[in-house]
C-alpha cells in the first residue's frame, strides 16, 4: 500500500473520476402507485438532452404505450415532447436545450 506504483495508480484513479463526475450532467426521476409507475434517466450530451424512460405495472412488467411528456425549461425557452413507450415498456427522447446549469429545469409526467 505504500509503494509509489499504487499510491500514483490511486491518484490517478481518484483524478479521473473527479474529472469525469462532473461531465456526466445525469438526470433522473420516477413515480410510481400501486398499479405500476415510469422511471427515467437522462443526460446532457452536447447539443441534445437524451433521456430514456420505463413504464412497468405492479409487478415490475413493461407496459405498452404509455405516454411520457418531457420538458426542458432554460433561458432560451421551453422545449417539449410527448412519446408513448414500445412493446418492451420503453420511450427513447433526443431534444435541445440550454446547456445544463442553476437555470435549466427539466419535468416529466405521465399518464394512462
Amino acid at each position: 500500500m505504500k509503494s509509489k506504483s499504487v499510491l500514483i495508480s490511486m491518484a490517478v484513479i481518484v483524478a479521473l473520476s473527479l474529472g469525469l463526475v462532473p461531465l456526466a450532467n445525469l438526470a433522473s426521476g420516477s413515480f410510481s402507485t400501486s398499479s405500476g409507475g415510469v422511471a427515467l434517466v437522462g443526460y446532457y450530451d452536447p447539443p441534445d438532452y437524451h433521456f430514456l424512460t420505463y413504464s412497468y405495472n405492479g409487478y415490475g412488467q413493461p407496459v405498452q404505450g404509455t405516454p411520457v411528456n418531457l420538458t426542458i425549461t432554460g433561458a432560451s425557452g421551453r422545449n417539449s415532447m410527448s412519446v408513448a413507450t414500445n412493446s418492451s415498456g420503453y420511450a427513447v427522447v433526443s431534444m435541445s436545450g440550454d446547456t445544463p446549469g442553476p437555470s435549466v429545469y427539466y419535468s416529466f409526467a405521465s399518464g394512462s
